[in-house]
């Protein structure tokens, strides 16, 4: 005679499946990670970010531990800039994710949750302290600033915005106009539009200096996309260490930014524009040095392809600027975060 199995044996089973899956599960790059990063030195600045954490572990339901919900940020950058639904099922539903998160089968943070989280992140303005929080772990493993360096920006796409014609010419005043509140939560008055040969583009740019040694970013800026490469360069340039070179496409080639670096102990390593009317002669120095410069330069384009290829981080989905700074330090640190792994194990 058959009998009624119980939910409580069925979920044992089950509990018991996946506990088994779980220690046969091959490691990969997260796994990786737990062996090469101090997860708990993240603690303090998430708390800052998300004091009701702290808050419910004294009353009712406690919240879910900050540095799950961190390494669930992380995790959806890694798998390819995840939206905060696609997020839920990963954390639910994926053994790798479900052991590197700690979460159970079935069972994490909803959607909603990841979304409260995500945006208090972004208001909280921690951002950069959680940035440099890896920047000092990576210091311990041997990866510093200590040479050269690459500077560079790359435009970031968000949903475009439409404005009927009378609001345009209140926005072009400096006025806002008065939207239902529901309304104006969806309106990005901070992205702006740019040209980039003979495309145009709405949204934001990333401003990034990076290693020539490992391709490792250690200082980045996020503007809206109008704003000019060297109105923000002086700001990136302030890690290269003195006697170190500074590598930049023609888009940098300003007298003034290599008369700063020049003043700062750096050499400048910018690559020049060409003049009306050039002579044949110096046509031809220019076209050779600015091949020997590109040899280096070009590195950068590795970390930008890897971000937006590799990672799947080529759009933004947020609204404002610092929700953007938020989402593109983020990825830089990911992107930091699968570098070491890369580093470790070519190293070994």
């Amino acid at each position: 005679m058959s009998r009624t199995i119980e939910s409580r044996e069925t979920d044992a089973f089950a509990d018991e499946l996946v506990s088994r899956a779980l220690v046969n599960l091959p490691d990969g790059p997260l796994e990786k990670l737990d062996q090469l990063i101090d997860w708990e030195a993240f603690r303090e600045p998430l708390l800052r970010a998300w004091p009701w954490a702290a808050a419910d572990a004294h009353r009712g339901r406690p919240s879910w531990d900050v540095l799950l919900m961190w390494q669930l940020l992380i995790v959806g950058k890694h798998y390819g800039n995840l939206s905060d639904e696609k997020l839920e099922e990963f954390g639910k539903g994926t053994l790798r994710v479900i052991r590197f998160v700690g979460t159970r089968l079935g069972f994490g943070p909803d959607a909603k949750t990841i979304h409260k989280y995500r945006s208090a992140l972004a208001e909280s303005g921690v951002m950069d302290e959680l940035f440099a929080v890896l920047t000092d772990q990576l210091a311990t493993h041997g990866y510093e600033l200590q040479e050269g360096a690459m500077i560079d920006g790359s435009l970031v796409r968000v949903p475009q915005q439409r404005f009927t014609k009378d609001e345009q010419e209140q926005l072009a005043a400096g006025e806002v106009p008065v939207w239902h509140p529901a309304k104006q939560r969806q309106k990005d008055l901070e992205a702006r539009w740019t040209k980039k040969g003979t495309k145009s583009y709405y949204g934001y740019k990333r401003h990034a200096l990076v290693s020539t040694a490992h391709q490792l970013i250690y200082e980045s800026a996020v503007t809206p996309a109008h704003v000019h490469d060297i109105q923000r360069a002086k700001t990136v340039l302030e890690k290269v260490p003195k006697h170190g070179a500074v590598y930049g496409d023609r888009g940098y080639d300003s007298a003034a930014l290599r008369a700063h670096l020049k003043q700062t102990g750096r050499e400048p390593m910018i690559a020049f524009r060409a003049p009306r009317r050039e002579p044949e002669g110096i046509k031809l120095l220019r076209l050779t040095a600015n091949k020997t410069i590109a040899k280096t330069r070009a590195r950068v384009e590795y970390v930008f392809g890897t971000i937006q290829h590799d990672m799947g981080c080529v759009c933004h989905r947020g609204i404002g600027l610092a929700r953007a700074h938020s989402e593109l330090v983020l990825e830089h640190l990911v992107y930091h975060l699968r570098r070491l792994v890369f580093l470790k194990r070519d190293s070994s």
